[in-house]
């Protein structure tokens, strides 16, 4: 079987840190570059002349590359390091977040976005791989927390400063400002991560690789996958039309409701970073937990559909957003603390697969839905009943075992001269 490649002399601590850190801040650019089309869909369709139909079709694009390459990414981090992956996906999301400036049609914006997706698909197992080579067990938790709360924190700075944007410089304007900022932090990140190393990269050194199929075998493995297609239906589904729904239904102006989808956002940050700290405190049960938010989700996501006013829909939506959005790290956390190494990134891989697959089919189907009944009660109908169905999966997931890719040791002491 062929052997990983060894590892130099790991990094300090603290450097490990400042790679994360950099991380979070281009994983916060890029979820403001994936939010950003749902923001402006209302200026785009008029200027575009597109119905709900033909919208649900650009949303769902970004969706359909990014779930291809999700697992494929995964796998090139664990063959060829996380460096590598995550600085590629950096510079090529950028360039195609600049590109998407230039649409011109429906087929021209459908292309753009499937490759800017396909782009960035590959960035959260990456990620995922980046944590397990960088940090000790201990703290792997916190840090994908912390990771992943970037992309809440993106998604709500995002919805309304490309609002503001668009209102001052049309919806064209944001995607060039992106797309120099995150050529910019490419820049960083080449600096700051040479080379990047620490106590995974040194367990992993001369580690026998893990055949693919036994991880598609793994019963968890696709069980955490439903469970991150419930997360998706919601946050790359439901989401992706709650702007147009403010706009078109309860009757806000477009900045009005950047800031009711950014509010939610802010609270979830919030509660994304303290989930990564608690996760780090338990284990074999995030099945169990995932449950239990999803449970509080469905019942304050029909709150949000039978809310009188503009404010307690807000406020109710925000408590669905937190018990959402915790779910997501727990479900990245159980491979991160339970599996080997060499399968990190492509275990994540298959299990997000499932969360940016719900992006591919939810923003279409639920845009059919709309210009089919007038409505949106199916679409908040079809949120709650899939969500039921990743809850009840997440009653049976802490009993799985992993077998040969159960990790060996869940306690990676810190190498000499860390700090």
């Amino acid at each position: 079987m062929e052997r990983a490649p060894a590892a130099p002399a790991g990094f300090s601590l603290r450097r490990s840190w400042m790679v994360i850190g950099v991380v979070f801040v281009q994983w916060l650019i890029g979820y403001v570059d994936k939010s950003a089309m749902s923001v402006i869909a209302v200026p785009v369709s008029r200027e575009f002349g597109f119905n709900p139909g033909e919208m649900g079709l650009v949303l769902s694009a970004f969706f359909l590359g990014f779930a291809i390459m999700t697992p494929f990414g995964g796998y090139l981090a664990d063959r060829y390091g996380a460096r590598r992956v995550l600085l590629v996906i950096m510079v090529l999301w950028s360039v195609f977040t600049g590109l998407t400036a230039l649409s011109w049609s429906l087929v021209s914006l459908i292309v753009l976005r499937a490759i800017f997706g396909a782009a960035e698909g590959s960035f959260p197992p990456a990620s995922s791989v980046a944590v397990a080579e960088l940090l000790p067990n201990r703290q792997r938790g916190r840090a994908k927390s912390l990771l992943m709360s970037g992309g809440t924190l993106g998604t709500a700075f995002g919805a309304y400063l490309v609002a503001s944007l668009t209102e001052a410089w049309g919806w064209r304007a944001g995607f060039w400002i992106f797309c120099v900022i995150g050529l910019l932090l490419s820049i960083v990140f080449l600096y700051v991560s040479r080379p990047m190393t620490g106590p995974g990269t040194a367990r992993a050194a001369g580690v026998e690789r893990v055949p693919v199929e036994k991880i598609l075998s793994t019963p968890l493995v696709w069980k955490l996958a439903i469970m991150q297609f419930g997360v998706g239906i919601f946050v790359w589904g439901m989401n992706q039309w709650m702007p147009t729904y403010w706009v078109e239904v309860k009757g806000l102006n477009l900045a009005t409701a950047g800031l009711a989808t950014a509010i939610p956002n802010l609270v979830a940050f919030v509660a994304m970073i303290g989930v990564g700290f608690a996760a780090d405190r338990f284990a074999r049960r995030e099945g169990r937990i995932v449950a239990g938010l999803m449970a509080v989700a469905i019942l304050f996501i029909y709150l949000t559909y039978v809310a009188s006013t503009v404010v307690t829909g807000v406020v109710f939506l925000s408590v669905a957003q937190v018990a959402t959005s915790a779910c997501a790290p727990l479900l990245s956390i159980v491979i991160l603390k339970r599996m080997r190494r060499v399968v990190t990134g492509t275990a994540t891989g298959i299990a997000n697969f499932g969360q940016q697959f719900a992006g591919v089919i939810a923003p279409a189907v639920m845009g059919a839905m709309i210009q089919a009944t007038g409505s949106y009660a199916a679409v908040f109908g079809l949120v709650m009943g899939v969500m039921a169905v990743a809850l009840l999966v997440g009653l049976t997931a802490d009993r799985e075992d992993l077998g040969d890719i159960a990790q060996d040791d869940t306690s990676v002491p810190a190498t000499p001269g860390q700090v």
